[in-house]
């Protein structure tokens, strides 16, 4: 939490965001720190415990023949948090489920030839095709949330993760699933669809050029 307070806000992420949307995101563990602690839980610790679900010994080793693995198991972690918050929700959380969900998946779009740290961009990959797919966001010079969207939103990760938790049971190469949502272009992981694609190379080309700019009110 202190770190969150103490992180400058990005000209980036006013640029994509809207500074409303990025103050209302700083602002949040300093005015509402116990809705700040259950956003966290959720996204966190949900994360880590859903590294556990679906896991044998011998997973990885007959998923991983393409060496794919890792880039569908940082999804799967993260959706398996939110499938126990859909299991169980609270309606003063549901706006902020997306906005965490949208924040973080449009920062990893920064990570994408970092190679530690690929699994992550990767996942962030999988996000906006959901995200921009159910229609809850649509980039127009700068991102906009249709929270509205959050009931198709919500059915749209439920199936994903339904197909890929068989994906797992039936352990099944990881590359078959990525696939669905990205493709490799000169050694880069990109978006399929051509409007997700966009946001993310102009959001890439932004980032180059301004990724460690403090925003200057």
């Amino acid at each position: 939490m202190e770190s969150k307070k103490a992180k400058p806000i990005m000209q980036l992420s006013v640029d994509f965001m809207g500074l409303d949307f990025v103050q209302k995101q700083k602002a949040l563990a300093v005015d509402n720190p116990d809705l700040w602690q259950e956003l966290y839980d959720i996204s966190t610790i949900g994360h880590e415990f859903g590294h556990i679900l679906w896991i044998d010994s011998d997973t990885e080793v007959l998923m991983n023949t393409t060496g794919q693995f890792k880039n569908i198991e940082e999804f799967k972690a993260t959706t398996g948090g939110l499938m126990a918050f859909f299991e169980n929700e609270k309606e003063s959380l549901k706006n902020h489920i997306i906005d965490d969900l949208v924040s973080r998946s449009i920062s990893l779009m920064a990570w994408r030839e970092v190679g530690e740290v690929l699994p992550y961009y990767c996942e962030g990959l999988i996000h906006l095709d959901i995200l921009f797919a159910s229609g809850v966001i649509r980039y127009n010079q700068k991102i906009d949330i249709d929270y509205s969207r959050y009931n198709t939103m919500k059915k749209m990760y439920q199936q994903a993760y339904k197909n890929l938790a068989q994906h797992y049971i039936d352990k099944e190469d990881a590359n078959s699933y990525l696939e669905q949502y990205v493709k490799k272009a000169d050694g880069v992981y990109l978006p399929k669809d051509s409007e997700i694609l966009s946001f993310v190379e102009t959001y890439y080309e932004q980032y180059k050029e301004i990724g460690q700019k403090v925003y200057i009110s």
